[in-house]
């Protein structure tokens, strides 16, 4: 699979990626830092390096899942949350104008991903006659960002894309000088330059016809939680007396298979 931005080493774009095979133990792994309490960007790292096989063909660190730009770290968040087997098609939403709660389908697969240009990572704006060069947000940026106020954000971020404009360009005083229309132009051209994900579609009250605006958070699976993860070990516990550690290491559709014959056993299949 590719990423819709990539990797830029050594003056080349490396896009591929894969997750390892989905097992009881990295979705119990998966469970256990989200529900650790870190930061949105330090704990999707985190999951990312755990569940990536391999990223531009080379081993998965921290530093490499750090280097990502924001999109593609959104990108593999979701395509993670569908490998595991979240590809719910209905969701519910409770409607602005009514609000009744209503159903819609969606395929999360089939929503449109945008790739980066062929000057990704960088991006460069014409400001006053100054031709600035920058780079797209990472993760390590994000990580910065984190416990910033939303007033600083937009300094913070420029200081950090911004790369140098020659040996007497001072960063910190061209960023405190700019107006609010600069930072705004900065800002427009850093985004349309900037592969994406869907996260904002407009559904259709069933109710009433209202449409609603509904987010969908690229970063989902961090409220995934155990699920129904903890019942089936306790299951196949009781049924087959394997350990905790046995019962991880299965396969996922190994796993499913035993707990539809214990089903089957009980008179519960369909």
């Amino acid at each position: 699979m590719l990423l819709p931005g990539g990797l830029w080493h050594n003056r080349q774009r490396k896009r591929d990626f894969c997750f390892k095979p989905v097992t009881g133990a990295l979705e119990f792994a998966i469970a256990e830092i989200a529900g650790q309490g870190f930061a949105m960007p330090e704990a999707v790292t985190k999951i990312l390096q755990l569940a990536l096989a391999q990223l531009g063909g080379e081993a998965v660190t921290e530093e490499r899942v750090a280097e990502l730009c924001i999109a593609d770290r959104q990108f593999l968040m979701r395509q993670l949350q569908l490998h595991l087997g979240d590809s719910e098609t209905w969701y519910s939403q409770t409607c602005r104008r009514c609000k009744a709660s209503f159903d819609f389908e969606l395929d999360l697969q089939a929503l449109p991903v945008a790739e980066g240009d062929e000057n990704y990572p960088f991006v460069e704006v014409e400001l006053d006659k100054l031709q600035l060069r920058l780079r797209l947000p990472n993760g390590h940026d994000q990580a910065i960002l984190a416990d910033k106020t939303e007033v600083e954000i937009p300094a913070v971020l420029l200081k950090l894309c911004l790369l140098a404009q020659g040996r007497e360009f001072d960063v910190d005083a061209f960023v405190a000088n700019l107006s609010e229309a600069e930072v705004a132009s900065i800002e427009q051209a850093m985004e349309q330059a900037s592969p994406g994900i869907v996260t904002d579609i407009q559904v259709s009250c069933s109710n009433c016809s209202h449409v609603n605006p509904v987010y969908l958070d690229p970063y989902r699976l961090l409220n995934r939680g155990y699920g129904d993860l903890l019942a089936e070990i306790h299951r196949l516990a009781r049924a087959y007396h394997w350990t905790e550690q046995q019962i991880l290491a299965l396969p996922a559709q190994r796993r499913a298979a035993y707990l539809a014959m214990i089903d089957a056993d009980r008179g519960m299949s369909h």
